[in-house]
């Protein structure tokens, strides 16, 4: 039993210490990063109020009491 509980641990820790370890030369600071083209900009505003619209669609519920 004490065996199997420490193969198991240590399968559990192996993967989290995977879990952590990546990449460091990706970019994390904005300043890092390069500007938006104006395309870029264009395609973001498009699909932000496509979700709008569609979040906006289901929003409508009526709370009011029903007469019996």
């Amino acid at each position: 039993m004490r065996y199997r509980q420490a193969v198991c641990v240590s399968l559990i820790s192996a993967v989290l210490a995977g879990c952590g370890s990546g990449a460091g030369d990706v970019p994390t600071d904005p300043s890092q990063l390069k500007p938006l083209t104006e395309a870029e900009k264009a395609e973001i505003k498009k699909q932000d109020e496509a979700v709008a619209e569609e979040e906006g669609a289901g929003q409508k519920l009526d709370f009011r009491k029903k007469s019996k």
